[in-house]
């Protein structure tokens, strides 16, 4: 039997009405359902050592508890807000979120309050929360309705300072990394930006066109191949957020084992990158002294890098340089003599602020005697700087639009050389 015209807008009507409600974050007049918890006595010391309180909500069915590290207020600023769900160890009872404390040491310590002043919540999911996962496209679990409304329920209890409900971001290992990815994909415009941590690879059939979203994936190349898992549907994701005009970047460590988080959140480039992350539009970090940061560099990540001595290892060859991180690099296997190079064609033509940093992750192997040229055209090559001997590092304004780059010793006798990172940051003029 056919419904009618209007029996069909009906129940379209109250579909659209479930998808908001699923999606929106409920009205301001809503009396929150999370209360203060005692803090167990096991996770006392460690939670005093953090300055770190206790919450709950007070869904029966799905039950979540988290810990909260509050700021000190920076003027009248609302500020942003880390959500971060754990590994599989870490949970049930609040006790065991100290199982894991790197996320702790860091977003907690003055250092990282000084520059990043904000709020941290770790999220304690019960011990058989399966359902943080699944949930079909536009119809999440119980659980992540519960996840996502504790969330901002905290956030709106926030008064002094205040929790910018335009800059919450997420982020978790292992368990906790796919959490990141299906509370960002189901909630859709709730997270500026996530960052999954040794994680299974997100699902393209929870992509959202209208929300790509800023994303940085992190695992450890050792850990996905040990256990077979394919890196090409992250890739094919990536493609598709970056392809819809949002932000997906993809860090790796050449390293084996799971533990990819410690090296993750010890790298500022993550964290200036998810600060510049706002719902309402790129943002500078503001630190607690009313300085801002500098832009984020640029994504260099379909960069392609190449060298007349091959790297070390396949964990230190030449397209090290450009992944924004500090914990890899290019290490060149022989010494360079005055003919060797490292290149990078920047497939984009780039006209900004660029700096190389040299040296491995310990300062040490710091290039001395080393020039930098840029071409716009692989062809003709103009020397726009030198590494400095001080730091090892060589930053240039290049006038026009450059495509090329490229890395030659000048020293009397070869050298081994060390390239960490290349910043680009993109004039806007």
């Amino acid at each position: 039997m056919r419904m009618s015209l209007s029996r069909v807008s009906l129940c379209l009507l109250v579909a659209c009405a479930q998808q908001l409600a699923f999606a929106a974050p409920r009205e301001k007049d809503v009396a929150p359902s999370v209360r203060p918890l005692p803090a167990p006595a096991e996770a006392r010391a460690d939670m005093a050592r953090y300055s770190l309180k206790a919450y709950g909500n007070l869904d029966a069915t799905n039950v979540v508890k988290g810990l909260l590290f509050t700021p000190k207020p920076v003027g009248m600023y609302a500020l942003p807000v880390v959500v971060y769900i754990p590994g599989n160890g870490e949970l049930g009872d609040l006790e065991r979120q100290f199982r894991q404390k790197a996320i702790f040491e860091r977003v907690t310590s003055a250092v990282f309050q000084e520059k990043y002043p904000c709020f941290l919540l770790a999220l304690t999911p019960p011990a058989d929360a399966t359902t943080i996962l699944g949930g079909m496209p536009g119809h999440p679990t119980g659980l992540q309705k519960a996840l996502r409304d504790f969330v901002l329920d905290i956030c709106r209890m926030q008064t002094k300072p205040k929790a910018d409900l335009n800059r919450l971001y997420v982020t978790g290992f292992s368990y906790g990394g796919m959490g990141a990815y299906a509370l960002a994909q189901h909630f859709p415009g709730t997270f500026a930006a996530a960052v999954p941590i040794a994680a299974l690879p997100p699902l393209p059939e929870y992509f959202d066109k209208g929300h790509p979203g800023s994303w940085w994936h992190f695992h450890n190349e050792g850990d996905y191949s040990a256990h077979g898992i394919d890196t090409q549907a992250i890739d094919e994701f990536a493609k598709l957020v970056n392809g819809a005009g949002g932000d997906f970047r993809i860090g790796t460590f050449p390293a084996e084992g799971h533990d990819a988080w410690t090296k993750a959140w010890r790298e500022d480039a993550v964290w200036d990158w998810m600060f510049s992350k706002s719902l309402k539009g790129p943002v500078r970090q503001l630190t607690k002294k009313g300085r801002s940061a500098e832009p984020v560099p640029l994504s260099l990540s379909s960069a392609v890098c190449s060298a007349s001595v091959p790297g070390t290892d396949d964990g230190h060859g030449p397209g090290r340089v450009v992944d924004g991180l500090d914990a890899t690099w290019y290490e060149s296997a022989t010494p360079f003599g005055r003919d060797d190079w490292w290149q990078v064609d920047l497939q984009t033509p780039v006209r900004g602020r660029f700096t190389f940093v040299s040296g491995d992750a310990k300062g040490g192997n710091r290039a001395k005697n080393a020039v930098v040229e840029s071409s716009a055209d692989g062809k003709r090559w103009t020397r726009v700087g030198s590494f400095s001997a001080k730091d090892g590092t060589c930053s240039f304004v290049t006038r026009g639009r450059i495509r090329y780059l490229r890395v030659k010793s000048t020293a009397a006798k070869p050298q081994t050389i060390c390239l960490r990172r290349l910043k680009a940051v993109r004039d806007g003029k």
